[in-house]
């Protein structure tokens, strides 16, 4: 064996070597041990990968128990996706008595710091009246903003609020314009809602 196919061999055995150590520290990384170590420890992303390993029931038992136990310890330190997974479980009412007051008061927390996921479920909240009293003006209000910001499924709920006439007034030109601009964004609510739009309005998008 020639001196470069000797050390070619090295580099090969050596960056197989490497790949399986990242794949190993990658498994134990994601094992249930190991984040509740880290849960147990205060890291706050540890305990949200471990409540929704509970939530969705990922290599252990589904327990919404302990997925909102750990989602609310996370979300005490103000980490935010925790804080909407925590809004979702008392919205449906999964491992804890169901609250849609206090869903709509972390969504506000959520949304409040720009977050689109939490503006768009806050938005939600007023539009079908969880947690508050309906206000369809308020809801389409947040929307736009949003959909202003680029939130291309903002976007697209706001389009059905124009088409509609939900918290506006009705604007199919409007609906459209918010449409098209979901679909550029390759939202695909936005794509199949444009073929419920009338004709002469599909193919307007279609010319542009």
């Amino acid at each position: 064996m020639t001196l470069p196919s000797f050390l070619l061999l090295l580099l090969t055995a050596g960056l197989i070597l490497w790949l399986a150590f990242l794949l190993v520290r990658r498994h134990l990384y994601n094992s249930v041990t190991y984040l509740s170590k880290q849960a147990l420890s205060g890291n706050t992303d540890a305990q949200y990968r471990l409540g929704y390993t509970y939530y969705a029931g990922k290599r252990i038992s589904q327990d919404y128990q302990q997925a909102f136990h750990w989602f609310e310890q996370a979300a005490k330190n103000g980490h935010i996706p925790s804080k909407l997974a925590l809004a979702g479980l008392y919205n449906e009412g999964k491992g804890c008595p169901k609250n849609t007051t206090v869903a709509f008061d972390l969504y506000r927390q959520v949304a409040q710091t720009g977050n689109f996921e939490g503006r768009i479920n806050w938005a939600v909240c007023y539009l079908e009246g969880w947690g508050t009293p309906k206000n369809a003006t308020r809801g389409f209000e947040i929307l736009k903003q949003a959909a202003e910001e680029n939130s291309p499924l903002a976007q697209t709920l706001l389009a059905q609020l124009y088409e509609k006439g939900t918290g506006t007034t009705q604007d199919p030109n409007q609906a459209l314009h918010y449409y098209v601009l979901a679909a550029k964004a390759g939202e695909p609510i936005a794509k199949k809602w444009l073929d419920h739009l009338e004709p002469n309005y599909i193919r307007t998008y279609k010319n542009q």
